[in-house]
């Protein structure tokens, strides 16, 4: 089966000004997709398919930054032999169009490498992005790839409508769909507001790909205030029923515009076409901004016969998933993530595995914990990871941030009621105390960052178990 780009002027889906290209629609999400793609171009090809897919985002009030993402399947490409590897060269090219008359253009060199032919023959996909700043008005797009080493091309063309993200109203960018989103510095091309966000315009998740990122702005919300703003996610299936229905999560306004990046697992759905709605109220005035977005979701057990296992069978082999491919070390550190709930006997066994032990251990481990056995999902996996990752973007320094006391404590007791954050000044060092309202009949931690590093130590506790210090304000005092 070949994937191929033809002509679209009917790009808009759903209330977005976004478009997804594809002409294999349902027919693609009941085959394999990578083993078809990598049989439709093991011949070359009289035509380079690709995915493309773009998203829209707040520049000012009169300009938006439009990206377009391409995905192209490697196993299209002419590979030559270079120094080292296999090496291939494609050419993309961008022309926008108003009232028929180019207005911007733009021609880039993109390049892959294989170790060997299996690999360069692979479904494995080349990655791509262009943003331009855009006025607003009706736009036409041709986007084209050309092998640098042939004559083999195709192109992409379709409409792109800008209209600027102000009036004062509450508003959401586009949903950018990604394959990976992680905190970053280096300003490559994939880099936005602190993150590395590399797409996925093909939308398609599922077998080798488990997890859904996504990446969207929030726009016009009050700002200096002291009130928060909740964002809640849902995906709806083809037939327009809630399948999945994440809890809302509640942030203090820290800007007029701030980032909205989410993620979650998609093992528990069935191949098929979803619609994912993030929606976000401004708590204190209650208006609402929602923004939508198609995905497609393709597993290859879900076309045998007993693709519907009992439901403890299924929720195994969904855990068992997220650890078909990762390392060792990825592995080590999760575990490592998860001592402060691991029992001493478990921690003994762990480090005498193997890697395949690991995997078949870890499995167990999360499965022994699921808080609700009536669904697919490790929930309490989830959302222990989850508090993992903010421990270490947040806590980390000289160690993982799991391992700090406040990564301990939020770990083991769950993300707190209140925190109170107090600076360092002339006399007094920076310290922190988090309230948890409904533990114990209340309890309190109190952190203070004595060496000034940056790393708060726990000083004292009301919590049982916990270091007691009544006087703890002696903490407080620098060191003259």
């Amino acid at each position: 089966m070949r994937i191929f780009f033809f002509e679209n002027r009917n790009p808009y889906l759903l209330r977005g000004k976004y478009f997804r290209v594809i002409c294999f629609l349902a027919a693609t999400l009941f085959h394999p997709v990578p083993h078809a793609i990598a049989q439709a171009f093991s011949q070359p090809p009289k035509q380079i398919g690709y995915y493309v897919d773009m998203a829209q985002f707040r520049v000012n009030d009169s300009i938006n930054l439009a990206e377009i993402y391409f995905a192209i399947p490697r196993s299209q490409f002419t590979f030559t032999a270079s120094d080292t590897a296999l090496r291939a060269d494609l050419n993309l090219t961008i022309h926008i169009f108003k009232n028929e008359k180019q207005v911007l253009s733009r021609t880039w060199k993109a390049s892959s490498y294989a170790t060997d032919l299996n690999d360069a023959r692979s479904a494995k996909m080349l990655f791509s992005v262009a943003s331009f700043q855009m006025k607003q008005g009706d736009y036409q797009i041709v986007a084209s790839v050309a092998d640098a080493h042939n004559q083999v091309r195709g192109e992409a063309a379709f409409d792109l409508k800008v209209s600027p993200y102000s009036g004062g109203e509450l508003m959401l960018s586009d949903l950018e769909l990604a394959s990976e989103i992680k905190r970053d510095r280096s300003r490559s091309v994939y880099y936005k507001n602190g993150y590395r966000v590399i797409p996925n315009p093909s939308g398609i998740y599922g077998d080798g790909l488990p997890i859904l990122m996504v990446y969207s702005e929030i726009y016009n919300l009050p700002y200096p205030s002291d009130t928060t703003y909740t964002v809640h996610y849902r995906v709806y299936d083809s037939s327009g029923k809630v399948v999945k229905n994440l809890p809302p999560k509640t942030r203090p306004i820290t800007g007029s515009s701030l980032v909205e990046v989410g993620g979650f697992n998609v093992i528990s759905l069935f191949s098929g076409t979803y619609t994912l709605e993030i929606e976000v109220k401004d708590n204190a005035t209650g208006k609402v901004a929602r923004r939508t977005k198609k995905f497609f979701i393709y597993r290859h057990r879900d076309q045998r016969a007993e693709a519907r296992p009992d439901i403890g069978k299924a929720r195994m082999e969904a855990l068992s998933y997220f650890y078909r491919d990762m390392s060792e070390k990825q592995m080590d550190e999760e575990f490592d993530a998860a001592r402060w709930i691991a029992t001493k006997e478990e921690k003994a066994i762990y480090e005498s595995l193997d890697e395949t032990g690991k995997r078949e251990f870890l499995a167990e481990f999360w499965q022994k914990r699921d808080t609700d056995t009536t669904t697919v999902r490790n929930e309490f996996r989830e959302e222990y990871l989850e508090r993992a990752r903010y421990a270490r973007d947040n806590f980390s320094g000289f160690k993982p941030g799991w391992r700090t006391d406040r990564g301990r404590i939020l770990l083991t007791y769950g993300r707190p009621d209140e925190i109170e954050r107090f600076p360092s000044n002339n006399n007094t060092r920076a310290y922190e105390i988090w309230h948890y309202y409904h533990l114990e009949g209340g309890i309190q931690f109190i952190f203070v960052d004595i060496r000034g590093w940056g790393e708060f130590s726990l000083v004292h506790s009301t919590a049982r178990g916990e270091v007691r210090d009544p006087d703890w304000t002696r903490w407080l005092r620098p060191v003259r």
